[in-house]
Order: structure tokens, then C-alpha cells, then sequence
């Protein structure tokens, strides 16, 4: 890591500098919109930011669908490009997904895996509403960036990365539904998971009002009933 480097997260570190960077990489690279996911143990990822409503469905669509080029960027920890998600390469890999996001208005997407001492803990997500496929200057910035965000996101200090805070927001809101529908801790994560897509808004947003008693689920026989 390089002095220059340093100083730049030092200068910008948490959320804010996810935002700044994120800026950064749509002027730069040239793309349309972005995404910063963080790894989850429940689901895979978990969305930390998003630059607009479009960069944020999608994600939420990968968690819910459990396939995209963010899930495999995490997963593989290696950079996924997706310079058509009309060919048939990025059908087959990802059928709903790749429909999905083609419909929402998406042509090509980059995923780069935010890997810190040999960890994978998540993911940039890149989007673009043209086909396009970037030069190895752009993809060079867009490692750079993601290096950058990977290490904003951890608190020099302690270590502790800043999706835990959201983690542990939904897995409080996920035992009250536990409790609340009488289901499994595992099936409340779903049911978190599926209104919040089903309704367009943010898990953490619906897992802020459940832990506030704005929200209540019914128990599993009563909604069925």
C-alpha cells in the first residue's frame, strides 16, 4: 500500500468516503451506477450503498434471487464482467437475474470483490445501461477504488467493519419476527428479506421498523388462514 494511498483513506473513511469513491468511479470509468455490498453469513451480501434506485433493486434482486456477478464476486473473490447480460453466456449463468436486471433497465454490470489480508468481506457492483466492455485502464481504476472503499469500511482501530452495525439491525428485527410469526430464525430472515423486496425498500429500513413496533408479522397459521 502505497503512502499517497494511506493518506487518501485517512482523509476519507466510513460511509462518506463509500460515497465519495463511488462518485469517483462512475466519473471515471463510466459507468451509470454503483453498488457496495458487504458479505453476509445469513444470505451472501448485503447492500451497504447504493448510488441510485437502480444500483439498489439489483442488489436487492441478487439477494433475493441468490445468483448475480456480485454473489460470484464474493463468492470467488475474483472481478466478474458482464459486458452483454443479453448474451447467452449471461443467461445461462444467471437466468433470472440477468432478466431481471435487462428489464430494469441494466446492459452491463462489474463486480470487483473488496478483499483486505487475504479476507473477502464483499463487493463493488458496477452498472452501465449500454453493452460495453471496459479497457484495462478502467477496470485498473476500479480496483484501485475498490481497495479504497475495502478500506474505509474498516475502522483502523478495532478492525470492525461497518456492515455490522446493519447486520446486527436485521438480526434483532429477524428474532422479534422469530417471535412474532413462530417460525424459524432462518425462515424469518426470509420473510424480512421477501417483504422488503415485495414492498421496494431497504431491509435495514424494514428491520428499523419492526425493532420500533411500527411493523409486526403475523404468525404463520394466521397469514395463512
Amino acid at each position: 500500500m502505497s503512502d499517497d494511498r494511506t493518506m487518501q483513506v485517512a482523509k476519507h473513511d466510513g460511509l462518506d468516503a463509500v460515497r465519495d469513491f463511488c462518485r469517483v468511479a462512475l466519473a471515471r470509468i463510466g459507468v451509470d451506477a454503483a453498488a457496495v455490498s458487504y458479505r453476509s453469513s445469513d444470505t451472501g451480501i448485503e447492500l451497504l450503498h447504493a448510488t441510485d434506485d437502480v444500483a439498489d433493486r439489483l442488489t436487492q434482486l441478487e439477494l433475493t434471487l441468490g445468483e448475480g456477478p456480485t454473489f460470484d464476486a464474493v463468492a470467488s473473490s475474483l472481478s466478474t464482467a458482464v459486458d452483454d447480460l443479453r448474451s447467452p453466456i449471461a443467461t445461462h449463468r444467471w437466468p433470472l437475474f440477468a432478466t431481471e436486471a435487462v428489464v430494469a433497465g441494466v446492459r452491463a454490470m462489474f463486480a470487483y470483490p473488496i478483499v483486505l489480508g487475504g479476507v473477502t468481506f464483499g463487493a463493488v457492483g458496477l452498472y452501465s445501461r449500454q453493452p460495453i466492455r471496459l479497457g484495462s485502464e478502467q477496470h485498473r481504476v476500479a480496483e484501485d477504488l475498490t481497495e479504497l472503499i475495502g478500506l474505509a469500511l474498516v475502522d483502523p482501530r478495532s478492525g470492525r467493519k461497518v456492515g455490522g452495525t446493519f447486520r446486527m439491525k436485521v438480526h434483532q428485527a429477524a428474532g422479534m419476527v422469530m417471535v412474532q410469526a413462530g417460525t424459524s430464525i432462518h425462515d424469518a430472515l426470509v420473510m424480512l428479506r421477501a417483504t422488503a423486496f415485495a414492498e421496494d425498500t431497504r431491509v435495514t429500513e424494514l428491520a428499523a421498523d419492526v425493532i420500533a413496533g411500527r411493523r409486526r408479522f403475523a404468525r404463520t397459521e394466521e397469514a395463512h388462514g
